[in-house]
């Protein structure tokens, strides 16, 4: 709360989960702030944000008290990739955070114009419609989330065919 860690639930099924599945399902669903027996006040909540993941206590601290902009996301990925003169589109491993671009054998790829999209307030050091150099070898993206504490490296993998 405000940037303090307060307690946490272990979850060991999906019972729980957001969109349950279960037969009947449909015609459940969870409750935020009951108690034991599903009763429920008035008050007043200025943000909620649900996370797939457990949070650091860096991450914890980083949403510190309520803000009219609300939470500050750590989503760093990068979405919608087009590298100019590639062969067919490229391959993303979300897991290992690479990028394979396909080119033409024999492809100047010293300066290939790159073209992406980027989570809400994430930021990255070159722009969009953007020329990288892959003749080098793999290039490396780094990507700042909104919340500026979460990074992640994209590895930009050139094969030539």
């Amino acid at each position: 709360m405000n940037g303090v860690f307060v307690g946490e639930n272990k979850i060991d099924s999906g019972r729980w989960s957001v969109y349950n599945v279960f037969a009947g399902g449909q015609d459940q669903g969870f409750l935020l702030f009951s108690d034991e027996d599903n009763e429920t006040a008035e008050f007043f909540v200025s943000a909620i944000q649900l996370r797939n993941y457990s949070m650091s206590a860096e991450e914890i601290k980083m949403l510190d008290t309520p803000d009219a902009k609300g939470i500050a996301i750590s989503n760093s990925g990068i979405y919608d990739l087009h590298f100019e003169g590639e062969l067919k589109q490229n391959i993303v491993n979300w897991d290992n955070r690479e990028v394979y671009v396909r080119f033409p054998k024999g492809t100047d790829i010293s300066k290939v114009k790159i073209n992406f999209k980027l989570p809400y307030g994430a930021t990255i050091s070159i722009t969009s419609d953007s020329g990288i150099d892959l003749s080098t070898g793999n290039k490396i993206l780094t990507i700042t989330a909104q919340d500026k504490l979460s990074k992640t490296d994209w590895n930009i993998i050139a094969i030539d065919e």
